[in-house]
């Protein structure tokens, strides 16, 4: 059965089509991460990495939480609607743009409005959408350990020196091949170093969201592609690392 046929027959239909486009968002990240490893650019790819992270916890705990949860995430679209086109009200001017009119902002506001009714005051949280199930302030640590990704999160917080402006993320590279460099090397371009680690994650966290979208309405073509697709992965990982050290005894071979 193909994906498209789930989708006709309307197999959880908000469960479905949350895992079916939290993967195809997958997909396109990781063809981005790809491109950015095979232009020298680590840390460009293990920044891309922690969205592909993200994607893949969400996935797993809307899954694991049911159509009720993937319904409040897909509402809660409602919610960053009207706090972007506040965002927008406020500096739009500034930028030169056209500024929403008081219908339109009644509108957005009113869809926010009716959700936060349904679903309660919490709904109005960045992570909202997850309250009925973490309760107090919802947060990506804390969905991260309900679905049991949360080894990860040293890989998450090193990723966040790629994506942040603190003062590590102006020094700290994993394209230099010496760390002990850092202070004395600001590195403005691609390199072929620490390709491996941001490679790796991505074949992970790629794998992992593909096995939480084909086990929810898994057939026997499914379950055996996964097998497949694990092996690969395997592959993928070691390949990852045999050519990372082949660059660094090339590189200690220059020098």
């Amino acid at each position: 059965m193909s994906y498209h046929e789930d989708i006709q027959k309307g197999i959880d239909t908000p469960l479905f089509e949350v895992l079916h486009k939290l993967h195809a968002r997958a997909i396109q990240i990781s063809k981005e991460i790809l491109n950015l490893l095979k232009g020298g650019f680590s840390d460009g790819a293990m920044a891309r990495w922690r969205t592909l992270h993200e994607l893949t916890v969400i996935g797993y705990f809307i899954k694991d939480n049911g159509t009720e949860t993937a319904q409040r995430f897909l509402d809660h679209e409602y919610v960053s609607n009207f706090k972007e086109a506040q965002c927008y009200d406020e500096y739009g001017e500034k930028l030169g743009l056209t500024k929403l009119n008081e219908e339109e902002l009644t509108y957005l506001r009113n869809q926010k409005d009716a959700m936060i009714h349904k679903y309660g005051k919490d709904f109005k949280e960045d992570y909202g959408w997850a309250a009925h199930i973490i309760k107090g302030k919802p947060n990506f640590s804390e969905i991260e350990k309900k679905v049991n990704l949360n080894h990860l999160r040293p890989y998450y917080k090193l990723a966040n020196n790629m994506v942040h402006s603190g003062a590590k993320s102006i020094k700290f590279k994993l394209g230099l091949i010496d760390k002990e460099l850092m202070d004395q090397v600001l590195l403005t371009g691609p390199t072929n170093y620490g390709l491996a680690l941001p490679g790796q994650n991505t074949v992970i966290s790629l794998h992992q969201t593909t096995v939480n979208l084909l086990t929810h309405a898994p057939t026997f073509d499914r379950l055996v592609s996964l097998k497949v697709m694990a092996k690969f992965v395997e592959e993928c990982k070691n390949a990852f690392v045999q050519i990372e050290k082949r660059l660094e005894e090339e590189d200690e071979g220059i020098n």
